[in-house]
């Protein structure tokens, strides 16, 4: 049956064609429609058309279709034709595409939406884009992804960009990275960010890249992590920071680490920390390496301790400086360790003492004297001793009693006189019998220049009881007494006599204070003939307890006849 349709006028069809009539028409009507007729229809009868007659209008007649003719055609309608092979969704143009109404673009189905042509679906509007399913979106090809516009792929949900493969993620450029919002980035997955380009992460605003979790960042690779701007690398969150693996930190340049904020070094741990290269942790201001947790100092290798500047270096905490390994202390040089605060000092156990050199001890004031704990006071060798506050240990009368008496014997051994001298009666009073003992040794003899005589035997008694011998009966050297007195002549304090040094000992020389001050160890150790010279005064001046100290042999001395005693011990026992 041939058809009438090809007699129509475009006034009839515009005017007198009814809905009825268009929905009356055949296949082969709707194929006998020319490109003159077809923008004559109406609205109402694209509205009243089903989908198989839709199917029968030739691609060149799709196309000359006016906009608001097609917006027209009732959404299931339009994706029931789009997913007929007729040809229709691929004959629309660009401009027809974007008058689709956002529920026509929203009711379109997998196998309609892949009939669209590239250009065609990049002409979708922001808001038709973003009401695209999720499986219309996945459909997508990276050529397709490639086209899209900033403004498409700044409307596409989490959820749609979630569909996007690592290629189509690389597909959307520098420009497409940038136009994502925060929640779409934080959104992205491992997968994605991985497939990141530098030039992709370099093209991250600071919002976007605060938008960043850990595992996000993690996921980076070294290349995009290094291709990061300053201003994004501060603005990332501590949190994202402390995911970073020892070798995107170690990819970070000096200006990157120098943007880090002091939150993000508290997060870092060791590991971490000894990723960083020397000259990168080098640069970093003393709040950043204050802000490092202390669990971490100890991976800070020695290149980079000595390389801190003193300012630098006093940003480290109590609890930093006590984490510091020795090796680590030997490190620092004289200026460093003379910069150290008293708090520092203070912090210094007995292990990082022994790793400072004579420099080092040479090096310190008076306050850090005083701040050193007795535990650090106690790690002191002979030679550090003997440069206490420079080159003649000038310092070492600067040490409290609880430091004195926490010295070692063996490093007592190598005082000057000069340092003994400076010794205050509490701190000759706070000394052991054992730190006593070791100042009585052959080269204070020879430091003094008096060899031989009742003192030479003295010292050679005190050698024979360290042996073992029989006698054992070490004392307070005669020449350490004496200093002692000198002490005191320069303190002001009364002082009987110190005119004469006779074999026994200085007799008279300590005041009776200072007799009274020693403790009942020191006073066990005096020998019969010190305890002899003692002045009425002085005897006057022993308590109880320290005459209860006192060897019962040597006890005799104190009743013999003397012309040269007017008082007797036995007298006041």
């Amino acid at each position: 049956m041939s058809t009438l349709v090809p007699i129509l006028s475009t006034d009839q069809i515009a005017n007198a064609l009814s809905t009825q009539d268009v929905l009356s028409w055949t296949s082969e009507d709707i194929v006998a429609l020319s490109s003159l007729q077809v923008p004559a229809l109406r609205t109402d009868h694209l509205a009243a058309m089903s989908s198989s007659q839709l199917s029968w209008l030739a691609t060149s007649n799709v196309a000359v279709l006016t906009t608001r003719d097609l917006a027209a055609i009732k959404a299931a309608t339009l994706n029931a034709v789009g997913a007929l092979p007729s040809g229709f969704m691929g004959a629309l143009t660009s401009a027809q595409v974007a008058a689709l109404t956002t529920a026509q673009v929203a009711a379109l189905g997998t196998r309609a939406f892949s009939y669209l042509s590239t250009d065609a679906i990049a002409a979708f509007e922001t808001a038709d884009v973003a009401a695209l399913s999720v499986a219309n979106i996945a459909s997508l090809s990276s050529g397709q992804v490639a086209l899209m516009s900033t403004g498409q792929l700044g409307a596409l949900s989490t959820r749609q960009l979630a569909t996007l493969t690592a290629d189509e993620i690389v597909a959307i450029g520098t420009r497409g990275i940038a136009a994502l919002g925060t929640q779409a980035i934080a959104g992205l997955s491992s997968s994605q960010l991985a497939a990141l380009s530098a030039a992709q992460v370099a093209a991250l605003g600071t919002a976007q890249a605060a938008a960043l979790s850990g595992a996000q960042l993690n996921a980076l690779s070294t290349d995009a992590i290094a291709g990061m701007e300053t201003a994004d690398v501060a603005a990332l969150k501590s949190a994202a920071v402390a995911a970073l693996t020892t070798r995107q930190l170690a990819a970070l340049g000096s200006s990157q680490l120098g943007a880090l904020t002091t939150a993000d070094f508290a997060a870092l741990g060791s590991a971490q920390i000894g990723a960083l290269s020397t000259d990168a942790l080098a640069g970093l201001p003393a709040a950043d390496l204050g802000a490092l947790n202390p669990s971490v100092v100890p991976q800070l290798n020695a290149a980079l301790l000595a390389a801190l500047s003193t300012a630098q270096l006093g940003g480290f905490g109590t609890r930093h400086i006590a984490a510091l390994g020795s090796a680590q202390i030997a490190a620092l040089s004289s200026t460093q360790v003379q910069a150290l605060s008293t708090a520092q000092i203070g912090a210094l156990g007995s292990r990082q003492v022994a790793g400072l050199s004579t420099d080092d001890v040479a090096a310190l004031g008076s306050a850090a004297i005083k701040a050193l704990s007795v535990a650090a006071a106690g790690a002191l060798a002979s030679d550090q001793l003997a440069l206490l506050g420079g080159a003649n240990g000038s310092l070492f009368g600067m040490l409290g009693t609880a430091q004195i008496a926490a010295l070692r014997a063996a490093a007592l051994a190598g005082m000057g006189t000069a340092q003994v001298a400076q010794m205050s009666t509490a701190q000759a009073s706070a000394l052991s019998s054992a730190q006593l003992g070791s100042l009585a040794i052959d080269d204070r003899r020879a430091r003094h220049g008096r060899p031989g005589g009742a003192q030479d035997r003295g010292h050679r008694r005190i050698d024979h009881a360290a042996d073992g011998g029989a006698e054992q009966r070490p004392a307070a050297h005669a020449d350490f007494r004496a200093v002692l007195c000198a002490q005191q002549q320069a303190d002001g304090r009364a002082v009987e006599r110190c005119d004469r040094l006779p074999a026994s000992g200085q007799r008279g020389c300590l005041s009776p204070a200072a007799i009274a001050a020693l403790s009942p160890a020191v006073v066990a150790l005096l020998t019969t003939d010190q305890l002899y010279s003692l002045s009425s005064r002085q005897f006057a001046a022993l308590t109880t307890d320290q005459i209860g100290a006192v060897a019962s042999g040597n006890l005799d001395a104190w009743v013999r006849p003397s012309s040269a005693r007017s008082l007797r011990p036995s007298s006041r026992r």
